[in-house]
């Protein structure tokens, strides 16, 4: 497991389980969250993950200015490549974040299991 945090709060673990990642995100997500952000992208990309989901359960803000920075990550774990979702966000930062084109509803879960889930069987149609 990972961990690495930025002075604003930001920080994440990553755990792994062949073919699955969980990164869960913990506290504020802002505009100087990038270096944390590409600590996390470089574990994600360095794993042989095929399926990364991303835990939002304990993500306190998503700040306007950051909506660009987690976008990139978004784009950038989808080229790895790797089959992406997203869980365990609070309902009103679901819709904003809808609302700024900043995640696909397609992609968000209530639950880890219900994530992973998903996950394993779009994997099992490649």
């Amino acid at each position: 497991m990972d961990e690495v945090e930025d002075k604003d709060k930001l920080t994440f673990t990553v755990s792994f389980r062949d073919p699955y990642l969980a990164v869960s995100l913990k506290g504020k997500f802002n505009k100087n969250s990038q270096t944390v952000i590409d600590e996390c992208l470089k574990s994600i990309l360095e794993s042989t993950a095929q399926s990364i989901t991303l835990i939002f359960k304990e993500i306190e803000d998503i700040n306007r200015h950051s909506i660009h920075i987690l976008v990139k990550f978004q784009i950038a774990i989808r080229k790895k490549p790797a089959i992406l979702t997203l869980c365990e966000i609070n309902p009103e930062l679901v819709e904003y974040l809808i609302s700024q084109a900043a995640i696909r509803k397609v992609e968000i879960f209530q639950t880890l299991p219900e994530a992973i889930l998903a996950a394993r069987n779009l994997l099992s149609k490649k």
